[in-house]
């Protein structure tokens, strides 16, 4: 948390030693300190944008110790499903040293790390071994398996979609009348509506034909012949 803290105080610092050291550090191991010096940058405006939206920040925070809170609560229910028992401060500590760990970039999500720390810390506040293995087992499937199955299977209905249904064929005689009633809803003249609803050459041989605008529009059928 130290750590986190020093970080952040850094990219918020107007004389940008961070940045400096940062590109210092990336050019002593051979790599391209200036890309490294933009990503700090462009995290230091997003944590800058934070800081000033003090609604927003509360609200980060709300919702951040909430959904801390929650998974602290799925551990231990998942310990007493189990049979499991342990002090408040015991799975406090085993879930907050977890949970530091994993958030080192070593592996995804920290698998393997999470569970290499949760077993032997749970054993060491008096769980048993087989209990706090299948305990960490079952709500690590629960909270890091399941999560990207569900995403894995979102994102792929979102990729392939929905088969869009087949049209209905319509006879001749219904396409003409819907083409009729559509040249009386827009108020087309009896020439506009031949010249946009007449049978086209589509091979270019033949001028389509022009017919003088009178302004008559074309009559709309009866309801009962309809």
């Amino acid at each position: 948390m130290a750590i986190v803290g020093a970080i952040i105080f850094g990219l918020v610092d107007d004389k940008g030693r961070l940045l400096r050291l940062v590109r210092w550090i990336y050019d002593r191991l051979g790599r391209d300190g200036e890309s490294a010096a933009s990503v700090m940058e462009h995290l230091r405006d997003r944590v800058r944008g934070l800081l000033a939206e003090r609604e927003v920040l509360k609200q980060v925070v709300l919702w951040g110790t909430v959904n801390w809170l929650l998974d602290l609560l799925a551990l231990w229910l998942f310990l007493r499903a189990f049979g499991g028992s342990i002090s408040f401060d015991g799975l406090l500590v085993a879930f907050g040293l977890a949970n530091v760990l994993a958030s080192i970039p070593i592996t995804p999500g920290g698998l393997g790390i999470v569970e290499g720390v949760y077993i032997p810390t749970l054993v060491g506040f008096g769980v048993p071994v087989a209990t706090a293995t299948v305990t960490v087992l079952t709500y690590r499937i629960a909270q890091f398996w399941l999560p990207i199955l569900m995403g894995a299977v979102s994102y792929a209905s979102l990729r392939i979609g929905a088969v869009p249904a087949v049209p209905t064929p319509r006879s001749r005689f219904e396409r003409l009348q819907s083409a009729t009633r559509d040249g009386s809803q827009v108020r087309l003249s009896k020439a506009q509506w031949i010249e946009k609803n007449a049978p086209r050459d589509r091979t270019g041989l033949f001028a389509t034909p022009t017919y003088e605008d009178t302004g008559e529009q074309p009559k709309q059928p009866p309801d009962d012949e309809a």
